[in-house]
């Protein structure tokens, strides 16, 4: 191990994961964890987690704390109060020297284009949010939470797949295969059994649903055909109101990360031909918000 132990962590709502590396990059341990997205009314238990995890994949390096840079990419700061909390915090405990708490997708962003690179990064997962950057500045469209938006994203997918079903068991919509492929992923027998389902049901598992949703559209349901379209058509539109906002050189290129596009994700596909039908350039691979978080901890570490 050659100088300071620098630490990437991608922390989301169903898992987490740690990378040490030395500061050329090369890399010394990984480790995995439970979830450690941030709840705004808890920050410091994000914190805890986040602590634990960077101490265990520096120790797997051959380290003891203090780490000489630790960047935190998280999911759940999207405003300052919750990400300075969980900042100060990291701080305070002493795990690394320098610390620095990011959002999941601003590290993504930093993976695909560089520090301060310009480009479009569009993330879909359980959520969906779009982050641009070009000569005029930056923009993000999308990632309100499920209230407000997250249009495209798993759960709003997923969502209107189970309202389409249950408009369908009151005879006010067509029929569809939704109903037979959706019913057994829950684990019910009957449409009404999917009230007590949802009620209990997290976010995330809901969301899980998404994959089967695009499945069924794919086959040639008209039903899910039309909720699938409709979320490309919303994150289509989130690209190109971000990219707006960047001035009059806009950026072209666009990197995709999250679960439904990232490698094999089932959206990808239509939601790049829908970008490149509008005119955008989408890269290869997938932008990785554990790789923009090792990247950040690397530039710490040697300012």
């Amino acid at each position: 191990m050659t100088g300071p132990v620098c630490i990437g962590v991608d922390g989301g709502g169903s898992g987490s994961r740690a990378r040490a590396v030395d500061p050329g990059g090369e890399l010394l341990a990984e480790e995995d964890a439970g979830p450690a997205a941030v709840d705004p009314d808890a920050p410091d238990d994000a914190a805890r987690r986040v602590r634990a995890l960077a101490e265990r994949v520096l120790r797997s390096a051959g380290g003891e704390p203090p780490a000489g840079a630790l960047c935190a990419a998280l999911a759940g700061v999207g405003r300052p109060e919750p990400r300075d909390a969980v900042e100060a915090a990291l701080s305070r405990s002493g795990v690394a020297r320098d610390v620095v708490v990011e959002t999941d997708f601003e590290a993504a962003h930093r993976h695909a284009f560089g520090t301060g690179g310009d480009g479009i990064l569009l993330a879909v997962g359980t959520g969906s949010v779009v982050l641009a950057r070009g000569s005029g500045g930056t923009a993000r469209a999308g990632g309100w939470g499920p209230i407000l938006g997250d249009e495209g994203g798993g759960y709003d997918l997923a969502r209107r797949a189970l309202r389409a079903v249950a408009r369908a068991a009151d005879g006010r919509a067509p029929s569809t295969a939704l109903t037979g492929r959706i019913l057994p992923e829950t684990g019910v027998e009957r449409t009404a059994d999917l009230i007590p389902w949802a009620a209990g049901a997290g976010r995330r598992e809901i969301a899980a649903l998404a994959p089967v949703v695009v499945g069924v559209a794919g086959d040639g349901d008209p039903v899910a055909r039309r909720v699938v379209d409709g979320g490309v058509a919303d994150l289509t539109a989130a690209v190109l109101a971000a990219r707006r906002l960047c001035g009059p050189d806009r950026p072209t290129r666009v990197a995709l990360s999250g679960g439904l596009l990232g490698g094999d994700g089932p959206l990808r596909e239509r939601v790049v031909d829908r970008l490149r039908g509008v005119g955008l350039d989408v890269l290869p691979g997938t932008a990785s918000s554990l790789e923009g978080a090792c990247l950040r901890a690397r530039e710490l570490a040697g300012d």
